[in-house]
């Protein structure tokens, strides 16, 4: 990708369409892990430049110029459209499911596969998490530079939160309390 910058929000839009589909591309030819997080950390960069320019989300359905589509996003999205997660609905219509590939690289984390999970279990010197050997967590963000603290005997905290699902706590947020543990 060249290193000036797009003219116009139009450019930036379409800038952003291009790096979306290289990491898919590199992640499809399980391109390194570092060769994809560098990719993944230019395609939310161009994003937070084109909500900066533009005053909104970047929507890949939607060019600069052109109304966004009514019903494209929350529960009461229509067939054709894509998947939509917030704090309070998981909705898709696709037939197979949620995709949590392109989750990850809407939300700019990183897939945890098996290497990781791998080198989880030599670092610790114990069998990962069920969360972890199961997929119930799937992406992270950083855990490389947790793992090379760890491993470098260093310092380093894990912060954490819980979703604004009610106003009062309830079993359903024991869940990262229990992993983060």
């Amino acid at each position: 990708m060249p290193n000036s910058e797009p003219a116009s929000l139009l450019e930036l839009f379409n800038s952003i369409a291009t790096q979306g589909e290289l990491v898919r591309s590199l992640k499809a030819g399980n391109a390194s892990k570092d060769e994809i997080d560098s990719a993944v950390k230019m395609l939310v960069s161009l994003k937070m430049s084109y909500k900066a320019a533009a005053g909104e989300d970047y929507k890949a359905d939607c060019p600069p110029g052109n109304p966004a589509p009514t019903s494209n996003h929350g529960p009461d999205a229509t067939e054709a459209e894509e998947d939509f997660v917030d704090p309070w609905t998981v909705q898709t219509s696709s037939a197979k499911g949620i995709d949590y590939d392109k989750l990850i690289v809407r939300f700019g984390s990183s897939k945890i596969d098996k290497e990781l999970i791998n080198r989880i279990e030599r670092a610790t010197g114990q069998r990962p998490h069920h969360f972890l050997r199961r997929g119930i967590f799937f992406s992270h963000r950083d855990m490389n530079q947790v793992l090379d603290a760890y491993e470098n005997k260093k310092p380093f905290y894990l912060y954490t939160g819980r979703g604004p699902s009610s106003e009062a706590m309830h079993v359903g947020h024991l869940i990262p309390f229990i992993f983060t543990k």
